[in-house]
């Protein structure tokens, strides 16, 4: 409610705006715009003609009979005294040519018709006579087309933030927790995917194939064949040599045959399976195999118009393959990140667009059918040349269409109110709203991206989280078992894992905080969340302690059970020293025996339990069970 509050003030102020600015444009320009429709009717010439001492017509009125004085004979002028298509006689038609200054589009032809203004209503323009209305427009174009169309843009930006920075349940959030909950949605995005299952592992050919196919000397000279694919593609050009042609086929011929080569090379050393599942490799073996059967279909016998074609897109198609060069570029990489995570939901925008491309090209078609545009390609004739036309009215190119439609729509009875209604909200809805959300999601992806460090930073390794994890999950369930969480912990790298220099204490509280999650279940999606919230903001999630405390009761608790131990390990061996030595003895002194020398192996355990919740699979378990069964001459006395 407060964002709507906030922007409907904003478009009051604008409108508010609006309305004085008319105000005082009707005042200035008020009847001042008429000029005869005759193109040869003199500069400031009087609308009733001009007479001189004899009755003699000097100049001739714009329309109406009356004597020639040189030839004698009667003149019919049928000529109109017209009102220019933008004007200020009335605060409705003032507003309008407000509101089109304000779009920045057409607004020069009631500048020019201000500028060549004369005071009187029935005189016409003269040129340059008025040039202080410059000042008047320029100033409007400055407040209307730049300050307060920008203030409604962030406006509706500022609502759209605004929105997100609530829960379901209506709990407001914070800066970070914002962010936070955005990216968690881009992490639910990720998905797990399958290990590599090399084909032939026991073929000596097919091992061969698998060292280079992971060689990076295999993937350089990848990057360098799709450079010089690039390249011969760029040379080529209307009227080419004979010499170039012949060159350009046996290139293309030499990259067809070795892009089957590189896919056969990665399909051996990842899997089918492996290598289909990528989106990116799918791609680059669906434009193989069309460029290999182009190049065999030319081979082979001419092809015609539409095939020669076709096959001519798909040659070129290789050259979106030079987009993978961008990872080795690590500003242009972060910008691609910025387009490419949002493109969900600008997909979503533009289907928005093309509903009210429809709806507005219906309107279009029932209403303006037969104005003349002087174009086949666009009008409203029928409706794919209304939507055509209204495709280039989104791009801002509607002026000229608008100025036809208002010069015919006394022919074709239409109302002038419903052709500028018609063009202003399509552009309100097109340029003002739906156009700034692609800027709007972008905005947003670098609010979450790039201002964030520690995030971009994460989701330049998210890669490396999805090939570790497929190394303990190789069937992508997207389940791992609870025992691999230390060992996944381990091979991730240090920024969302354990690091080679970190002690094992560390390990041990990391595996805590991630399980003490209350939706934790160890899966793909729960265990990335967990270690990005970690990693980025360690606050937002189990709070962590100070690593001196940390470390202090973790010594106070281990050095208690170890006091614990070796005392019950004495008291053991006291007893065996004073057991007889027949073997005799109370039922009663055996049992608490057993019972003291099961209670020192559970303290031991007890401490491992501690140090590793994941129970037998634990190395502290094992040292603390090795500790209780050893040579009691280490137990440190009490």
């Amino acid at each position: 409610m407060d964002s709507l509050l906030s922007l409907g003030t904003v478009a009051l102020l604008i409108l508010g705006l609006w309305f004085v600015y008319s105000l005082i444009g009707m005042q200035l320009f008020k009847g001042t715009f008429y000029s005869c429709s005759d193109e040869n009717f003199p500069a400031g010439g009087y609308r009733y003609g001009t007479m001189n001492e004899n009755g003699d017509y000097i100049t001739p009125p714009c329309s109406g009979t009356f004597i020639n004085a040189t030839t004698g004979q009667e003149v019919t002028r049928n000529f109109e005294w017209t009102n220019a298509l933008y004007h200020f006689d009335h605060i409705f038609s003032s507003m309008e040519a407000v509101f089109f200054l304000g779009t920045l589009e057409g607004w020069q032809l009631p500048l020019f018709s201000a500028m060549d203004m004369t005071p009187d209503h029935d005189t016409g323009p003269a040129p340059h006579n008025s040039r202080w209305a410059f000042l008047f427009f320029a100033a409007g174009a400055a407040l209307f087309g730049m300050y307060t169309v920008n203030l409604f843009v962030a406006a509706v930006f500022e609502s759209f933030v605004e929105s997100t920075s609530y829960t379901d349940e209506g709990l407001r959030l914070s800066g970070p927790q914002r962010i936070m909950l955005l990216y968690e949605a881009r992490l639910n995005s990720v998905r797990p995917v399958r290990g590599a299952h090399p084909i032939g592992t026991e073929n000596k050919l097919c091992r061969a194939i698998h060292r280079v196919g992971r060689h990076t000397a295999f993937t350089n000279a990848v990057v360098l064949v799709l450079l010089a694919n690039g390249l011969a593609l760029a040379l080529s050009h209307a009227g080419q040599p004979a010499a170039l042609t012949t060159l350009q086929t046996d290139l293309d011929f030499f990259f067809s045959f070795f892009y089957v080569g590189e896919a056969a090379i990665k399909i051996i050393t990842l899997g089918t399976h492996t290598y289909f599942l990528s989106k990116a490799h799918l791609f680059d073996f669906t434009v193989t195999v069309l460029s290999l059967y182009g190049t065999l279909k030319t081979l082979a016998a001419p092809c015609g118009y539409q095939a020669q074609i076709f096959l001519e897109l798909v040659v070129a198609l290789r050259v979106f393959r030079t987009m993978g060069l961008i990872k080795f570029f690590e500003p242009l990489r972060q910008i691609t990140i910025c387009i490419i995570y949002p493109l969900p939901k600008l997909i979503n925008v533009f289907l928005l667009m093309l509903v009210g491309i429809f709806i507005w090209a219906t309107v279009g078609h029932l209403v303006f059918a037969g104005v003349d545009y002087g174009s086949s390609f666009a009008n409203f004739d029928n409706l794919l040349m209304a939507l055509q036309l209204m495709v280039v009215c989104t791009s801002g190119e509607y002026s000229g269409y608008l100025e036809t439609t208002l010069e015919q729509y006394n022919v074709h009875g239409v109302p002038h109110w419903l052709v500028a209604l018609f063009f202003s909200s399509f552009y309100l809805a097109m340029s003002f709203l739906l156009v700034n959300m692609f800027v709007m999601f972008i905005i947003q992806t670098f609010e979450l991206l790039k201002m964030e460090s520690a995030n971009m930073s994460i989701e330049e390794l998210i890669p490396t989280y999805q090939e570790v994890w497929s190394k303990y999950d190789p069937n992508a369930t997207g389940l791992l078992p609870p025992h691999r969480l230390t060992d996944l912990l381990l091979d991730l790298p240090e920024e969302i894992g354990v690091g080679p220099h970190d002690p094992y204490l560390y390990l041990v509280h990391l595996v805590d905080r991630l399980e003490a999650q209350p939706s934790y279940d160890y899966s793909f999606h729960r265990t990335l969340i967990s270690i990005c919230t970690i990693a980025c903001y360690p606050d937002h999630l189990a709070p962590e302690m100070e690593t001196s405390e940390d470390l202090f009761l973790l010594f106070r608790k281990a050095w208690a059970i170890v006091v614990l131990q070796g005392f019950l390990r004495r008291q053991v061996l006291r007893r065996r020293a004073h057991r007889p030595p027949g073997g005799g003895g109370s039922p009663h002194a055996s049992f608490r025996l057993r019972a003291l020398a099961a209670a020192g192996r559970s303290s031991a355990h007890h401490l491992g339990k501690q140090l590793h919740r994941t129970g037998s699979h634990s190395s502290g378990g094992g040292g603390g069970k090795g500790e209780g069964e050893g040579d009691p001459g280490g137990a440190p006395e009490g």
